[in-house]
């Protein structure tokens, strides 16, 4: 049975991504976890665990927060409890006890340095300045999981909860920001198999190769409507493919 061109590029672009996939995973199994921790992340939830298991939402049930590695050892990280009351004077200089204990209470940032044990899977903050004063210029080291895209770790000693009482806190990485058409990056593959022509080139793919999904898709369009045939050249050059007229 004769192959239509359409079918024959439909068949080489979805290959062509299922490399890619692979590829993907398998470097990103291979990257150390200082190398996959460097980014944004938003936060998820953060516990206070009672001895007696009991958990403890310091910050509400929809907590607030940012957390960003710079992968030179730099981090920023910042807490915040959803729906804060504003002061009534409008200067914080004037709040009044109650203003000011819900302020400290419903906040906790910190940045400074970073470190990380591979082997013990560790994080440290090295902390420069804190919003909770005792913490500044102190080590914190937390035993953390990477799991896709959480990131999990624990606090030994909070800044409150007394004796025995364990911080648990998860966040997850930041989605990346629109393409120029208002899409989200991790979409560019999915729109790829579709025929999607405005995708941008995915990030963590090879050079080139989000001009070669590029153009196999336009080849597979073109061909499906009759418009043209093309063939291609796969290369190793960074421009990693191109597609000539038959």
């Amino acid at each position: 049975m004769k192959r239509t061109p359409g079918r024959a590029h439909t068949a080489g672009a979805l290959l062509l991504l299922a490399v890619l996939l692979v590829s993907r995973e398998a470097d990103a199994r291979d990257k150390s976890l200082a190398a996959r921790l460097v980014g944004t992340w938003t936060l998820v939830l953060v516990d206070n665990v009672l001895p007696d298991g009991e958990r403890v939402r310091l910050y509400g049930a929809e907590p607030q927060g940012l957390l960003m590695f710079d992968g030179q050892g730099r981090y920023s990280l910042h807490i915040f409890r959803a729906g804060r009351a504003r002061f009534a004077s409008s200067d914080k200089n004037q709040g009044t006890p109650e203003e000011n204990q819900a302020t400290v209470r419903g906040t906790n940032s910190h940045f400074g340095r970073y470190s990380v044990n591979e082997q013990e899977r560790t994080l440290t903050f090295h902390i420069d300045h804190a919003s909770f004063p005792n913490w500044e210029g102190t080590t914190q080291r937390r035993t953390f999981t990477l799991t896709g895209d959480e990131l999990t770790y624990t606090v030994p000693a909070p800044t409150t909860g007394g004796t025995g009482t364990v911080g648990e806190v998860r966040w997850r990485r930041a989605k990346s920001p629109p393409g120029p058409h208002g899409r989200q990056r991790p979409d560019v593959l999915r729109d790829a198999a579709r025929g999607d022509r405005r995708s941008p080139e995915p990030s963590g793919l090879a050079p080139g190769a989000g001009y070669f999904l590029g153009r196999m898709r336009n080849a597979t369009n073109d061909a499906t409507s009759g418009k043209a045939k093309y063939g291609f050249v796969l290369r190793t050059s960074p421009m990693a493919a191109t597609g000539t007229s038959a």
